[in-house]
Parts: structure tokens; sequence; C-alpha cells
């Protein structure tokens, strides 16, 4: 019988738990993910450009 820890992990699962190194969508600097949808750095989703979006322009 395998033990919960002994069961393969799926992508997601493997990439929440390890970390992906990914590049912030703001300020260009490299950070690591802790979940799939993360692309904002958390320095960035401190700063009030990120909590005021109306600061922040896409182009």
């Amino acid at each position: 019988m395998l033990n919960k820890e002994d069961e393969p992990k799926s992508r997601e699962q493997a990439a929440a738990s390890d970390g992906v190194k990914r590049t912030c969508m703001m300020c260009k600097e490299a950070f690591v993910s802790e979940w799939s949808g993360e692309r904002i750095c958390k320095r960035c989703r401190g700063s009030g450009a990120w909590k005021h979006s109306a600061a922040y322009r896409a182009v």
C-alpha cells in the first residue's frame, strides 16, 4: 500500500510545493511563484501601484 507521500504528484501540485521561478509582470525581476497563477512578486503586490491599479498601465 502506498503512503500519501509516495503517490505521484500532478504537475500543478509539484510546482506548488517546489515553487517555480517566474518573472514578475510589473518589475521584471525573477521570483519564486507559490502557485500556478502567481505572476506578480510579493514586493510589487505590496506596492501602491498594485493596490491602485490606475497607476499602472498595461502596454
